[in-house]
This record gives structure tokens, C-alpha cells and sequence, in this order.
């Protein structure tokens, strides 16, 4: 974000304008492409009260934002890096994401529904009976913070490999944890 005040509207735009310029230029030219930037742009007026006056404008505050998507994670501390070096003086925000949430979700999916058939199984075979044809199945994605009253199974997805760079903004993707609980009802066979 690119941060600019000044007495005049106009050349506090045109600052902020040429900063995000730059700031644009830079991250395309580590690789980050236009569908990977979104920007927009706030204005605000900087008013002074005074008792028993009414209030006067005195400066404009601009904001430039820019919300940059980095595919490529070993390069999220040069964007960072390039972006200050711009111009830039807030960076917020930082998300993690996964590009492919769903195949993830699946496998997480398809771990918890053999793990749950391997404890009915089990819980029947210690009951003395036989395990019959399932009667319902259902699943809760992302329950958040809850006690398990299914099975849970989390699918961990590393971000990427460690990556050696140079010195400059350390960036730790860690990992992302998807929950899947997946809940089931069968029929016992004596």
C-alpha cells in the first residue's frame, strides 16, 4: 500500500499514482502477471477542528493499494522487497492459499471415510456383531474450532520446499490444514 499525504489533492495523487507505477513495474518484472493485480485507490480529507468553528480541510490523505496474488512462493520476500523499494509503506495482509483446494479436500475426504469404516468395523467386531449396509453418510468441511464428534482427518498441505535466498524480507509459507469430518450411521448385523 502506498500511503501519501499532502495540502493539495492533486499532487498527492499524483505521488501515489507514480509510486504505484513503479511499484506495478517492479513486481511484473519479477514474473507476477495482470491477473494477479488488483489495485484500487482511496482519497480521504485531513480536517482540524477548532471550538466553536466549523471544520477546515488542511491536507488529503491518498491510499493506493495493490493486491498482488505471488503463484510462485519463492518470490514472495522480492515482491515484498520491490514493493517497499517503490515506494510502498504498509504491507498487510498476508493470506496463504491453496491454488488447487479442492483436490486436497478430496483426499481428505476419501482418508476419513476409510478411516471410518475401519473403526465401525472394529467397534463392531469388539460388540460381537457384524457390520451391515450403511445407512446415512455426511460430511461438515472447515468446522472450526469444535470437538470432533465424527472421524476427522486433516489433509496438511505443504506450501513449497524451503527456499534459499538472498538476504531480505524472510517469508514462511508453513502449511495449510484442511478438516474433514465425515459422520456415518450403519446398520449391525447379529
Amino acid at each position: 500500500m502506498v500511503k501519501v499525504c499532502h495540502c493539495k489533492l492533486s499532487p498527492a495523487l499524483k505521488s501515489a499514482h507514480q509510486k504505484m507505477d513503479l511499484l506495478l513495474q517492479k513486481v511484473k518484472a519479477l514474473g507476477i502477471e495482470d491477473r494477479d493485480i488488483q489495485t484500487s485507490l482511496s482519497t480521504r480529507p485531513q480536517q482540524t477542528y477548532e471550538a466553536n468553528k466549523p471544520s477546515r480541510i488542511v491536507g488529503y490523505f491518498v491510499s493506493s493499494q495493490a493486491q498482488i496474488k505471488i503463484r510462485n512462493i519463492s518470490k514472495a520476500g522480492d515482491v515484498i522487497d520491490a514493493s517497499l523499494a517503490a515506494g510502498a509503506n504498509s504491507i498487510s495482509d498476508i493470506q496463504w492459499v491453496l491454488e488447487d483446494e479442492e483436490s486436497h479436500r478430496s483426499k481428505a475426504r476419501e482418508k476419513a471415510i476409510k478411516l471410518l469404516f475401519t473403526k465401525m468395523n472394529e467397534m463392531a467386531t469388539v460388540a460381537g456383531v457384524k457390520l451391515g449396509k450403511i445407512i446415512s453418510l455426511s460430511e461438515n468441511s472447515n468446522p472450526g474450532p469444535s470437538f470432533p464428534r465424527g472421524v476427522l482427518f486433516e489433509e496438511t498441505a505443504a506450501m513449497s520446499k524451503p527456499v534459499s535466498r538472498v538476504p531480505g524480507t524472510p517469508i514462511n509459507a508453513g502449511t495449510i490444514r484442511l478438516n474433514v469430518e465425515i459422520f456415518g450411521t450403519a446398520e449391525l448385523l447379529l
